[in-house]
């Protein structure tokens, strides 16, 4: 179904994902700055409760960072397929598993202990490690990147991201002093905390041009 409404799209001439279309994003994030601009004026001048410069840069890093990554993540699916998708949330989620067991057996010394203090650089490495064994796997089977030296560096890549990703999300909870990002997962971070990663890669995979 997916597969067919991209053909679609293009054989129309309006893929949504050529270069006019990136023209909407920058118009997009435009209007937003613009809009979020205008009501700190606005508030400021007729509202009770004021909306500040720092709550509108904090609503527009969310819109942008949330939007955008749902958005790359379908790009990625109609452009390079669902097995390359697939594999690309694999090699995260082989990360998040490779962190945690690693970082728990062996991890001793602290990968960022201001930010998340049971991530451990032993754990970020194991996390690397399992990540490079399961993505040359899935390489070894599917070939889903053009070449087993392809494959090394992006699997790196998007372990590495993945892990900022986390690390990311962690800081914006400890600067709003929450502990999880929502109420629909209690006790596991939140929606947020399951997605964070990914999203952060596929943004990281489109601004060097992989999607």
């Amino acid at each position: 179904m997916v597969k067919k409404m991209a053909r679609v799209v293009r054989s129309s001439g309006c893929n949504q994902f050529d270069p006019s279309y990136e023209d909407i994003h920058i118009k997009v994030i435009l209007a937003l700055i613009v809009s979020f601009l205008t009501a700190t004026i606005l508030s400021e001048e007729i509202a009770t409760e004021k909306f500040s410069i720092e709550k509108a840069g904090t609503l527009l890093i969310g819109v942008l960072y949330i939007g955008f990554g749902f958005q790359l993540l379908v790009q990625a699916r109609l452009e390079e397929g669902i097995i390359w998708t697939f594999t690309v949330l694999i090699i995260i989620w082989s990360t998040d598993s490779g962190a945690y067991f690693v970082g728990k057996s062996l991890g001793k010394t602290k990968l960022a202990p201001n930010t998340s203090p049971n991530k451990t650089v032993e754990g970020s490495l194991g996390g690397i490690l399992v990540a490079l064994l399961v993505g040359l796997f899935m390489q070894w089977q599917l070939g889903v990147f053009s070449s087993y030296f392809v494959s090394v560096i992006l699997i790196i890549f998007i372990s590495m991201l993945g892990q900022i990703g986390d690390l990311a999300e962690s800081a914006l909870k400890r600067y709003f002093h929450v502990k999880d990002s929502g109420k629909i997962f209690p006790g596991h971070g939140g929606v947020l905390d399951r997605l964070d990663s990914w999203i952060f890669v596929f943004i990281g995979l489109k601004i060097i041009g992989i999607i």
